[in-house]
């Protein structure tokens, strides 16, 4: 089962059961933070004024997973195009350890949609299982649920 979350950035989300808006989002001004189950953290941003291509999403992806590869010393697991209707979309997905010694996998998605409006999203996954890799379906399904709304104009 899954629930529709509506967000005053201009998106809406489609995920599973349990997920909920965080009140107050760590991510800056123009950002939302929510909560899935099984302690992932969907952070989204609007960057409508800086990204204005294809081109311009990749390298927003890129710039973004780099924070987790340099600061964390983080290890790229994957990276490429997302095929999904109504955006291009370009993901980067980094194994890293936090500051707190807990292993995760940040994955950054650039999302610019036909309408114009770009979103970058970021999922923390906890790592529970050694050697595990990032799951690019779910990434995918998550990508395929995010759709512009009334919000954005």
């Amino acid at each position: 089962m899954s629930i529709e979350l509506h967000s005053a950035l201009g998106f809406s989300a489609v995920l599973p059961d349990g997920s909920f808006l965080l009140a107050d989002s760590s991510g800056g001004p123009q950002s939302e933070q929510i909560s899935i189950p099984g302690d992932i953290l969907f952070s989204m941003v609007r960057d409508d004024d800086t990204v204005h291509d294809y081109a311009q999403t990749i390298e927003w992806t890129e710039k973004f997973a780099s924070f987790y590869t340099f600061t964390y010393h983080g290890v790229i697991q994957m990276a490429g195009s997302i095929a999904s209707e109504g955006k291009q979309s370009y993901a980067v997905a980094v194994d890293f350890t936090d500051q707190n010694g807990n292993q995760r996998i940040a994955t950054v998605v650039g999302m610019k949609f036909g309408t114009g409006e770009f979103f970058g999203l970021t999922l923390l996954d906890p790592v529970t299982e050694p050697g595990q890799q990032p799951d690019a379906q779910w990434v995918k399904q998550i990508v395929d649920g995010i759709s512009v709304n009334a919000a954005a104009a």
